[in-house]
């Protein structure tokens, strides 16, 4: 009896471990179905789901994690920053399964919010894989990083391992999707349970990312050309001014003989003074063209100016501290 006690004994222990490990497996799954059903998202957020092509599951994601789309005193108090310099627009707290997104105001960037909103939903659902789901998943990441990658990639990546270490799949995890149209045939399949079409969410980062690099395009290409402008106006202003003085002189002369009589006739006469007058006429008319490069010159700095302060702006409508200060 006593070792059949011990045996029974032996095997209810089991039971309950296994009892335990069940009710663990399964809490995670009923916390998220709780957290779905008693949450009641505003019509911007929803509308931030359907233009940003979650599927049903990637919507049910997103509400896992009760999504609010705030301003900037709520958003900075959400989503403290760890870099000042850095600005974020949304973040997703896995303690307390929140989301908060911010609301970017500036129309020129339509379609960021929904990025935003597609990114933290992409962190809850790399946040419920399975550890083998998981392993697989990041190994695909990063065949895909490595062919994707450029300096800006890695410079987001740099800042996200100061910032948050041990995140780089979880990152990779959000930007891949929502930022490259061609990620390869597996992710592809892996990421169609969380869209219904990605390609929007794609689409969408492409608009506002484009209205950054249409100005930095613009901006750089600009400045190469003033540079240039600039080195091109000082050389003619110099010859100019050069040539103008040799005039001066060469007429300043001209008088001199003329009064003392150096001149053998009159078609000399007329001859030196015809010359003298075509150079001037031609002077002038490069004064006029060099007064008109260095009108296109000041108009190009303005234009140049101007894109740099629309720069400014996009900027710090990213920047929710901005809006605080």
């Amino acid at each position: 009896m006593s070792n059949l006690r011990r045996l029974a004994g032996g095997i209810f222990a089991t039971a309950a471990v296994l009892a335990v490990l069940a009710v663990g497996a399964f809490r995670q799954p009923i916390l998220d179905q709780f957290a779905v059903l008693t949450y009641q998202p505003s019509v911007e957020v929803s509308q931030l789901a359907e233009r940003g092509g979650l599927s049903e599951r990637g919507r049910f994601f997103f509400y896992v994690g009760r999504p609010e789309l705030v301003d900037s005193a709520e958003f900075n108090e959400a989503c403290p920053r760890v870099e000042e310099s850095s600005p974020i627009l949304g973040c997703y707290s896995p303690l307390a399964s929140t989301i908060h997104i911010y609301n970017v105001a500036d129309t020129r960037l339509d379609g960021i919010k929904e990025v935003t909103a597609a990114h933290e939903m992409l962190h809850v659902a790399y946040d419920r894989l399975s550890e083998s789901e998981r392993k697989r998943v990041d190994s695909e990441l990063d065949l895909a990083y490595q062919r994707l990658k450029n300096p800006r990639l890695e410079e987001r990546m740099a800042y996200y391992d100061r910032a948050e270490p041990g995140s780089h799949f979880n990152e990779l995890h959000s930007i891949i999707p929502t930022e490259f149209s061609e990620i390869g045939s597996e992710l592809e399949r892996y990421y169609a349970k969380l869209f219904d079409d990605r390609q929007k969410i794609v689409a969408l980062h492409k608009s506002y990312s484009s209205t950054f690099e249409q100005l930095e395009n613009e901006q750089r290409n600009l400045g190469e050309a003033l540079r240039q402008a600039e080195s091109r106006i000082a050389q003619l202003h110099s010859q100019y001014n050069a040539d103008i003085a040799q005039l001066n002189r060469d007429i300043l002369s001209f008088n001199q003989r003329a009064s003392s009589g150096g001149f053998s006739s009159e078609s000399e006469f007329n001859a030196v003074r015809n010359q003298l007058v075509s150079r001037s006429s031609s002077l002038e008319l490069r004064r006029r063209q060099l007064a008109a490069e260095i009108e296109r010159y000041n108009s190009d700095v303005e234009r140049f100016n101007s894109l740099g302060g629309q720069m400014r702006q996009l900027n710090q409508s990213l920047d929710s501290l901005e809006a605080v200060n």
